[in-house]
């Protein structure tokens, strides 16, 4: 911020406050650059001018915010923009020529009754947003009380250019279907409240950002029509007082987007798992609950989250498609994800054993159930060996697939191997007789 042409009186106490709430102001994020404030010398006793200057350019600073945005905690946005050239606020007059440099807004007789523009650039409102409520808060220039009735509707065009000098140039513009009607209060002179503002445009800017090629930072230009007078300040009039555009809108709340994977269980057999916690709802909205549809004609499963996954038991093997939504808490729900898959039959291990007579020790056997197998899901978890002689059941856990075993006396004997799989399944017998040796054929 600079004060130029004034040195004087500069480190009065008002001039201090003034320069510390520009400093303050010009710290703060997402705060704009103040302008230059220009306080030209007079005549006037110093003390004097020194006081009007800095209280002037204290409220000016005030008022010169071009544009603000507010996001609270729950994610509701407040934009506040102001006219910021004069091209963007204008008056057409019942023969359709456009003034663009007045120092005044006249609502709307100004001899005769007239139309009136405003244009407000780089508002960063998303598409798909809820405006929840907006207005203009004009600033009065003149006192008047005559009897005032004035329609607000916008301008039908996702980014519009500002205003031109040729006739017509606000007339012929196609405006929104939506309008605000506005009778206002008597105004006085100086006053920026809520007699200066309008009421809530809600309406009218939901029709113009729901325009499907609305994106953020575009423009938007407001057109007043009607009867009466209320005189506001322009921007060629007052850069601090020029027309301020206030809207609140919440972000645009999308359904979720489901994803699924699914897996079949080693156990229970013919089991299904579902997993939807790949599935994203990014906005104010969270995912709330989940619904699988295992596609046997059986009842939907319902989980809330955080729980996203569920599991299904079917009746036989085959090919079966799973189908997921998920739903958020404003009752959004996504469009179907589905995943298919062949549940295969869990069969039991088939058993295999070969039996040979180790050299030494003597009367020693051994065993082995490895020409066993298990295709499906549920592989082999041990072997289970019966020597045949009384003595107990030898059992191995996978990957070892063998055993050894020492008789008491030599003679005939049968081995019996039983292979049991992940899903519990036993096979049937496999067995191998032998004659066991007093000692081993060399």
């Amino acid at each position: 911020m600079a004060f130029k042409g004034y040195k004087r009186g500069g480190n009065s106490t008002l001039a201090r406050l003034c320069f510390g709430f520009g400093n303050l102001l010009a710290a703060t994020p997402g705060f704009p650059a103040p302008q230059a404030v220009t306080v030209h010398p007079s005549t006037t006793r110093r003390g004097r001018f020194g006081r009007i200057a800095v209280r002037a350019a204290l409220v000016s600073l005030s008022l010169t915010a071009l544009s603000l945005v507010h996001i609270d905690p729950v994610g509701a946005t407040t934009l506040e923009r102001r006219v910021v050239t004069s091209n963007d606020d204008a008056e057409e007059s019942a023969t359709g020529k456009v003034s663009r440099t007045s120092s005044d807004l006249e609502l709307v007789n100004d001899g005769t009754d007239q139309i009136v523009g405003m244009r407000w650039t780089a508002l960063t409102i998303p598409a798909g947003v809820t405006i929840t409520a907006a207005y203009i808060q004009f600033s009065a220039k003149e006192s008047q009380s005559v009897a005032t009735s004035l329609v607000l509707r916008g301008q039908a065009a996702d980014n519009p250019l500002n205003f031109g000098s040729a006739n017509g140039g606000i007339s012929t513009r196609a405006r929104t279907t939506a309008a605000t009607n506005w009778a206002p209060m008597a105004w006085t002179v100086g006053q920026v409240g809520a007699n200066q503002r309008t009421p809530d445009l809600s309406a009218v800017i939901q029709e113009i950002v729901s325009r499907p090629g609305w994106a953020s930072g575009n423009a938007l230009v407001m057109i007043v029509n009607g009867t009466g007078h209320r005189t506001a300040w322009a921007w060629d009039g007052s850069v601090a007082g020029a027309p301020l555009l206030h809207i609140e809108y919440n972000p645009p709340d999308f359904p979720p987007v489901a994803s699924l994977t699914v897996s079949q269980l080693f156990t229970p057999a013919l089991t299904l798992r579902a997993d939807a916690s790949g599935s994203t709802d990014t906005d104010a909205t969270p995912i709330a609950s989940y619904q699988f549809d295992f596609g046997d004609g059986s009842p939907v499963v319902t989980t809330t989250a955080p729980i996203a996954t569920a599991q299904h038991t079917y009746a036989a093997a085959g090919p079966y498609t799973v189908t997921l939504t998920a739903t958020d808490t404003a009752n959004k729900t996504s469009t179907p994800a589905t995943a298919t898959t062949t549940v295969q039959p869990d069969f039991p291990p088939v058993a295999s054993v070969a039996v040979t007579q180790l050299a030494t020790p003597a009367l020693t056997l051994s065993a082995s159930g490895s020409g066993s197998t298990d295709t499906d899901l549920t592989p082999i978890a041990s072997y289970q060996f019966d020597f045949g002689d009384g003595s107990p059941v030898v059992t191995t856990t996978a990957p070892t697939g063998a055993a050894q075993h020492t008789y008491a006396s030599a003679g005939p004997y049968t081995v019996t191997l039983t292979v049991t799989d992940t899903g519990n399944n036993t096979s049937t017998p496999a067995t191998a007789t032998i004659t066991v040796n007093p000692s081993a054929t060399p």
